[in-house]
């Protein structure tokens, strides 16, 4: 998993934005948002 994280295209703000998208996405405790 780390090899295709390094692997990815992009700028580093980029990359980390989308990170905390999905982590925030991930712990929200409603079901209907994560089916979005």
């Amino acid at each position: 998993m780390w090899r295709r994280i390094l692997q990815l295209e992009g700028s580093s703000h980029s990359i980390a934005l989308g990170t905390a998208i999905g982590l925030f996405v991930a712990m929200t405790p409603t079901v209907g948002l994560q089916m979005i």
